[in-house]
């Protein structure tokens, strides 16, 4: 019985990890508005929702749209809010971001598979 209690800490300890992982790289690439490396985990397929846009984008037509939300609001301190898992074995990360056009609230949706992260939705919200 010890050994299948160790094990299911160590496997909820290490899927944490990997979602702090991912979450601490979203932040830096939000920090530094690296829209290429953030799209490197886009879905082919997206929900993104900004001020102005809302719907389901292609991973090209999303790093578009991101890219030109980061070009007119330059970060100038981004945190970490909140992440961690939901039932369905989603991921999150909320980051507050202070821009030169204001505060947002910028939630990442992703999930990771064969250790592979996909982003499947992005909400950027004042």
């Amino acid at each position: 019985m010890l050994p299948k209690v160790i094990y299911a800490v160590v496997f909820a300890s290490l899927s944490f990890k990997g979602a702090s992982q991912n979450a601490n790289r979203y932040l830096k690439c939000v920090r530094n508005s690296d829209v290429s490396s953030l799209a490197e985990d886009f879905n082919n397929s997206i929900q993104l929702s900004t001020p102005g846009k809302d719907g389901f984008y292609s991973k090209s037509q999303a790093k578009s749209i991101i890219g030109y939300f980061f070009n007119n609001h330059n970060p100038t301190r981004v945190k970490i809010a909140d992440k961690g898992q939901s039932s369905n074995g989603g991921q999150f990360v909320e980051l507050r971001t202070c821009t030169n056009r204001g505060e947002f609230d910028i939630s990442i949706f992703y999930k990771v598979s064969d250790s592979e992260s996909k982003i499947h939705e992005i909400k950027i919200q004042k």
